[in-house]
């Protein structure tokens, strides 16, 4: 037996009732919380360079700013500038794959070992909530000090 198609009566719409168009608004997607993050890390390198042009360890022209205690240990270091020194490319590889012992030694040297107390004092002691009002909080605040270098 051959079906035949239901036909459609001229009233019958297929689409939903609904109001009068109205043009929807766009809506805005949050940045993610890693989108933010990685915002704030691309600033403080921005801002290390220029605050710091010379590597604190060899004097030669500054690459990168690097963490002295990690970034995945403390939270509330990673924006800290007492926790950033800037290096070349190449003192921090050898920092990073070999251990050069140098790199660090010298940094303390010229910091001190007050410094390096109070370092490991706020490591310990500090935990931040990393969400997205702090890191939006942070990015403004990088904003600010790269507009203030820049002038």
């Amino acid at each position: 037996m051959k079906r035949t198609p239901l036909k459609r009566s001229k009233t019958f719409n297929s689409k939903p009732l609904s109001s009068p168009k109205t043009p929807r608004r766009a809506k805005k997607k949050l940045e993610t919380i890693k989108h933010l993050r990685n915002a704030c890390d691309a600033l403080i390198q921005q801002i290390g360079r220029l605050k710091y042009p010379r590597s604190e360890v060899s004097g030669q022209p500054s690459e990168v700013i690097h963490h002295i205690c990690p970034k995945s240990v403390s939270n509330a270091l990673r924006y800290d500038w007492d926790n950033l020194v800037a290096l070349t490319n190449a003192e921090h590889m050898r920092h990073h794959q070999a251990g050069d012992p140098i790199i660090f030694g010298t940094i303390l040297f010229k910091r001190g070992q007050e410094w390096w107390d109070k370092l490991l004092k706020r490591r310990y002691k500090e935990t931040i909530k990393t969400d997205r009002a702090y890191y939006e909080s942070v990015r403004e605040r990088l904003e600010k000090e790269l507009n203030a270098i820049m002038r």
